[in-house]
């Protein structure tokens, strides 16, 4: 289930360090913010007066006050439009938009859409580093690994962007795929909060 058609190659407007306000992509301004809210809570201000953290003190505290609040507004616009035509989709907003618990909290929706995006991205992106760091450790389990991936590759050759499809990866790539499922068993993605 997605988030929704064309969500990750959305831009939101940011708000950079200068004060001017540029177009990013909603995946980098998600990442960004996160990241920096959970960076205050290692500044000192904050670990002597944890209460303190719900204040955007410093002007990088306000700027990124302000680009929640632009994501905000780009998730609402999504949530909006697909209030407007309801068509019983398949998507994160249809199904949060249907669901009881959800029924006109949008704030909640919109907190769900980020936090579900960012964990997401997070996940291919720890999980894929861990594979890669256990076959470099275990010589067994790379050379398996690099034997089906130079199979898919020798299939592909002489048409990579035709014959490299999903399911050529899923028909070849199976101990790989074995592999990547281990490496989530043994370190799972610390799951995060939305913002």
């Amino acid at each position: 289930m997605s988030v929704g058609p064309g969500f990750a190659e959305r831009f939101v407007d940011f708000e950079l360090e200068s004060g001017e306000i540029v177009k990013r992509p909603i995946y980098n301004v998600i990442y960004d913010v996160i990241l920096y809210t959970c960076s205050r809570a290692e500044q000192f201000l904050f670990l002597i007066a944890p209460e303190l953290t719900k204040y955007a003190i410093t002007p990088k505290d306000r700027r990124c006050l302000r680009n929640i609040q632009f994501l905000r507004h780009e998730v609402r616009g999504i949530i909006d439009a697909k209030k407007v035509d309801s068509k019983g989709g398949n998507t994160l907003v249809d199904a949060l938009l249907q669901e009881p618990l959800y029924k006109n909290d949008y704030q909640r929706i919109e907190d769900d859409i980020i936090t579900f995006f960012f964990a997401g991205a997070l996940t291919i992106q720890a999980s894929t580093s861990n594979l890669i760091m256990y076959s470099i450790s275990n010589p067994r389990v790379r050379a398996k690994m690099l034997t089906e991936i130079d199979a898919l590759m020798e299939m592909c050759k002489d048409n990579v962007k035709e014959k490299l499809t999903i399911q050529a990866a899923e028909d070849t790539l199976i101990y790989t795929r074995l592999a990547y499922m281990e490496s989530l068993r043994i370190e799972p993605p610390a799951s995060l909060s939305t913002i």
